[in-house]
């Protein structure tokens, strides 16, 4: 018998046969034909490479579609039908399957006829597998063709890995990471009070919706603004179950401790939104917030009604555990009497070891002597490990410690009613408590980050333009290096961080900073990409002003990733991130690289750091960049869109001042600063001399050129201070003028007035002689002459006024 060899690809695909078949089975007008088609077609759903059916690989199969000898049979006297349907396990049954046969085999043909071949469509491996009836009921025949051809597109281009496709996304894992920015919010969840603030701090990520963020940004200033006045609430308390919803959801029965928390942690946070509401005026969007919060008082209501503060159920918590209880008490109380008459009963007393009863798990017992134990009437529990003592329960509280048994089950399984009653209306509730423990989670990370704002002396960040400004701007983890050394010291003052200012966008789009070795360049590049990710998460930043763009990316290539595991140099890593950079980043992203053109032959690194800025400014992707290369440097003077920048050194202590110098390009000072840590002094001399003379003509030509760049910027900056000086006293001057101008009015207005006041012979007070006198003349130069105890004075009319007493001259 001729075998014919198949293969199945796609092993996940949903085999099409089994649907015809099904649908063909409801067009069929015989009951048990549909029955037997649908049970064909359950079966052969599931049947994949290496799958068997009785016993049977299916992967070779007969011409007739019988098991071949080798597959699953020992020779030709074991061939048969492997489907489900064809076995049986009576004669009547036998006969009814091979009546059935017919009506199998009719709509196989059908379907056969109407579909020819069925395709299978593997999408990873792109491999068509066809299937088609071999005519029996029992297996299929696979054949593998040719594989479908990639798209045009995907042609010869390598399999992109996972995380390459992450690290498209604007704020990927992998750039936040970068600028350490998990370790900022970090410092942001140690001010929160609780476990889930300090995870919605760690969750933080930066917006993607500018309304989203401003009122994120809102929000945190509204929660300082509390915090300065003293109306923040606290959370401290908050310990919500973290497994409670979600066991009430499956119906687990919750333990009253778990209701008691989460009663607890509701009213906690209820009392928490109800004291934002009540300063609504300081904190309107907050306000609004808490206000929208579900309100849960009845579900808390009904837990204080049932578990007390001590996670017991109250007596009062339904008539039935109130009845039992008391019932219980009674007994206590009868059983009690009955042991003491016991105790003090003169036979009684000489039997035991002590008066006082003890239990035995939950019933009273007496500690009788053994040597009497015959002689009291009780039962026996135990004895103890010296035989001395037995414990016994005496007969008379038997009967009374039974029934009180049974009163304390009564007990426990009303308290389980009622725990399940409570947790059915936890169930209930569940979405809105989960939507109340998150807000109290947002509130604590709220109240967390005024409390940063105010130890880091920070301000809120200006989200919006295209101008990158930062003033004073710190990184967080320094401040809080700082922060530490300055308890650290006992002082109590913390050390000062070098803040940083710079501004991007404006004049350039591109700054390439440059400077020493451990001057600082790689901290400042840091600096700027922090502060913006925290102002895109509408967080605070460590600075005096900052004006952040609405970024929709920012991506950083710092450090070195050099691996083994994946063969990648420290050049190779750089050049693989900064490839995806420019994948991704667009004209509104930020883009920060470290070291550009470093890591390989200098002039190569250099041409490559150079079109590398020429493509960032040609597609007007702000960036900031480091680097040592001087081709870097001289391209801010032919590019309008590039700007040199430069960390400060101190010539005088060889030491960087950490400042950076806008306009300014910076030096290695490689030299002096191997010579600083302590480098040969031989090695140093050695170095200077191998620098060549046009090596060094170059540098004292490029020192003479920067030179000439201080003295011309301190001119320009001192020519701009005389002009802002000029132009403050031209704005002095003209608003003394428009004063002098309005006093002049008044005077007029005034002599106006008086000289439609007065007349001749009218008597009048001289304000500045105190004295009275009478009106002579009038002039009309708003002058009067005026006697005045015999003499003629001419005296402005605005001196005058109406006689306050007896006139005389």
């Amino acid at each position: 018998m001729a075998l014919e060899s198949t293969r199945t690809i796609g092993l996940d695909a949903e085999p099409l046969p089994s649907k015809v078949m099904m649908s063909v089975a409801s067009m069929m007008c015989s009951v048990g034909s549909r029955r037997i088609l649908r049970s064909c077609a359950t079966a052969a759903a599931p049947l994949r490479e290496g799958s068997t059916a009785a016993g049977a690989d299916v992967r070779s199969t007969a011409p007739d579609g019988t098991l071949a000898e080798g597959e699953g049979g020992t020779g030709r006297g074991r061939e048969r039908s492997a489907h489900p349907a064809l076995k049986t396990t009576s004669a009547a049954n036998r006969v009814r399957a091979d009546a059935n046969v017919r009506f199998i085999r009719a709509p196989i043909r059908f379907v056969r006829t109407i579909l020819g071949l069925c395709v299978f469509v593997n999408n990873d491996t792109r491999f068509f597998t066809l299937q088609r009836f071999t005519g029996s009921t029992s297996s299929f025949e696979r054949r593998a063709v040719r594989p479908v051809p990639p798209p045009p597109a995907a042609r010869g281009m390598p399999r992109k890995r996972k995380r390459d496709i992450l690290s498209h996304m604007p704020f990927a894992d992998e750039w936040l990471e970068v600028l350490e920015f998990p370790a900022v919010l970090e410092i942001v969840a140690s001010f929160c009070e609780t476990r889930e603030g300090a995870e919605h701090a760690r969750a933080l990520r930066p917006f993607s919706d500018l309304a989203e963020l401003r009122r994120a940004a809102l929000e945190v200033e509204e929660a300082a603004a509390l915090h300065r006045s003293g109306g923040a609430p606290s959370l401290a308390d908050f310990r919500p179950p973290s497994a409670a919803l979600s066991a009430a959801r499956k119906q687990a029965p919750l333990p009253a401790a778990v209701l008691r928390r989460l009663a607890n942690s509701i009213g906690i946070v209820e009392a928490a939104a109800s004291s934002i509401v009540r300063r609504r005026a300081e904190a309107p969007t907050l306000a609004e917030f808490c206000a929208s919060l579900p309100d849960l008082s009845s579900f808390r209501a009904e837990v204080d009604a049932v578990v007390d503060e001590r996670d017991r159920i109250r007596d009062t918590a339904s008539l039935e555990i109130s009845r039992i209880r008391r019932r219980i008490a009674d007994l206590e109380n009868v059983i009690a009497e009955k042991l003491r008459r016991i105790s003090r009963h003169p036979e009684y007393r000489r039997m035991l070891q002590f008066p006082e009863p003890t239990f035995s798990g939950e019933r009273f017992v007496m500690a009788v002597k053994t040597d009497s134990r015959s002689r009291f009437p009780g039962l026996l529990h135990y004895t103890s490990d010296s035989g001395a003592t037995s414990f016994m329960e005496p007969y008379a509280v038997v009967e009374i410690t039974n029934e009180l048994q049974s009163e304390r089950s009564n007990e426990r399984a009303e308290e389980r009613r009622l725990l399940a009653r409570l947790t059915a209306s936890a169930a209930r509730n569940a979405s809105d408590m989960e939507r109340l423990f998150a807000a109290a989670a947002r509130l604590d990370f709220l109240s967390a980050a005024a409390r940063f704002a105010e130890a880091y002396r920070c301000t809120f960040p200006f989200v919006s333009g295209s101008v990158l400004h930062l003033e004073e701007a710190r990184h967080p983890l320094l401040v809080k290096m700082a922060l530490e050394e300055g308890e650290k010291d006992g002082d109590g003052r913390p050390r000062e961080v070098v803040p940083l200012t710079l501004t991007l966008g404006a004049d350039y789009r591109v700054l390439v900073v440059t400077g020493p070795n451990t001057g600082g360049k790689t901290v400042a590049l840091k600096t700027v990409g922090v502060t913006a990710l925290m102002a895109l998460c509408g967080l605070p930043v460590p600075a005096a002003q900052a004006d952040v763009p609405f970024f929709d990316g920012v991506y950083a290539d710092i450090g070195d990733e050099q691996s083994l595991e994946q063969s990648l140099s420290t050049f190779s890593s750089h050049v693989g991130r900064i490839v995806r950079i420019l994948e991704a980043a667009t004209p509104r992203s930020l883009v920060l690289l470290d070291e550009l053109g470093s890591g390989t032959d200098p002039a190569e690194g250099a041409a490559l750091g150079v079109a590398i800025l020429e493509e960032l400014t040609a597609r007007r992707i702000p960036a900031v960049v480091t680097t040592h290369i001087g081709a870097l440097k001289r391209l801010a003077y032919t590019e309008p869109a590039v700007q040199n920048a430069g960390m400060e050194f101190d010539a005088s202590t060889l030491e960087p001042t950490y400042r950076l110098v806008v306009g300014e390009a910076g030096e290695s000072r490689a030299l002096q600063i191997a010579a600083r840590l302590g480098m040969p002094a031989p090695v140093v001399s050695r170095a200077r001399e191998l620098i060549g003379r046009p090596e060094r003509a170059e540098r004292e030509a490029w020192e003479e050129l920067q030179r000439i760049r201080r003295l011309l910027e301190k001119e320009r900056r001192t020519l701009a201070e005389r002009l802002k000086e000029a132009e403050s006293d031209r704005k002095e001057a003209a608003a003394l003028k428009r004063e002098l101008e309005r006093r002049l009015e008044k005077l007029r207005e005034q002599e106006k007035k008086a000289e439609a006041a007065f007349k001749p012979g009218d008597p009048v007070y001289v304000r500045v002689l105190r004295a009275d006198g009478v009106i002579e003349r009038i002039s009309k130069k708003g002058t009067a002459t005026v006697r005045v105890h015999g003499r003629m004075l001419t005296l402005p009319l605005s001196q005058l006024e109406p006689p306050r007493g007896p006139s005389g001259n």
